[in-house]
């Protein structure tokens, strides 16, 4: 099992010397635009390496269908399809399940399932459908290692975020799966630490700030109960 509890990035795209000293099993890295969130999970990616950490959202995730479809593959051989369906369902309730469908130009490709039995291509479902059927899956493929994911709440509609959270945890536990997450978004940030309020030290959140003395970029990690006290006091964590 590959998982991280540290990690410190030096001389990659502007982090030197930048340390986390913790990291949990779910950690969110919050900080202004081009603070290097998106630049920390590409060094953690360096670092673990193929293949037990997997990044979704960057430079290094190009639009490659066909791994998607390997990523499926596996789920369905190992058995696993009805829980992807059931994470799937707290975006687009009656999706009775996924399959591998062949159009006319001999090409593959992901068709859900309605109540109605109707074949949908996944593209045609929205966005945020298709955004956590890519983190689903990954997830899957990082069982046992690390996944990476920029701005996880994109096209997910934020009234969605707090059963995506929950559905992300069962995941995690199930797979054994560490995840490093950046956002933008203060009702995703929210909607995490609701899915581990029984467990809040399985939750960090890591705000980069850019350090007035050294000029670098430093963190702060909010943790357990000094996590949720910095959202009872309405303090700026992103």
């Amino acid at each position: 099992m590959i998982h991280l509890s540290s990690f410190a990035a030096v001389h990659y795209r502007g982090l030197d010397g930048l340390s986390i000293p913790r990291l949990s099993a779910a950690n969110l890295v919050t900080g202004a635009n081009g603070i290097g969130k998106t630049a920390l999970l590409e060094a953690i990616w360096l670092y673990v390496g193929r293949p037990n950490c997997i990044i979704e959202g960057t430079k290094y995730q190009q639009e490659d269908f066909d791994r998607y479809l390997q990523y499926y593959s596996e789920m369905v051989r190992d058995s696993r399809e009805d829980e992807l369906t059931a994470t799937l369902n707290a975006i687009l309730p009656g999706i009775r399940g996924i399959e591998i469908l062949i159009d006319e130009g001999r090409n593959r490709y992901l068709s859900a399932v309605t109540a109605d039995g109707k074949q949908l291509p996944v593209d045609h479902l929205g966005s945020g459908f298709v955004r956590l059927l890519r983190i689903s899956l990954s997830m899957f493929m990082s069982r046992y290692g690390i996944l990476l994911a920029d701005e996880l709440e994109n096209g997910i509609h934020y009234s969605a975020l707090q059963d995506v959270w929950k559905h992300i945890r069962r995941r995690m536990e199930a797979w054994n799966v560490q995840i490093v997450a950046t956002t933008h978004s203060d009702d995703c940030i929210d909607a995490a630490i609701a899915a581990f309020d029984d467990a809040p030290d399985d939750l960090s959140i890591h705000q980069l700030f850019v350090n007035g003395t050294t000029g670098g970029v430093d963190a702060t990690t909010f943790t357990g109960v000094a996590l949720e006290g910095a959202r009872d006091l309405n303090l700026e964590v992103r």
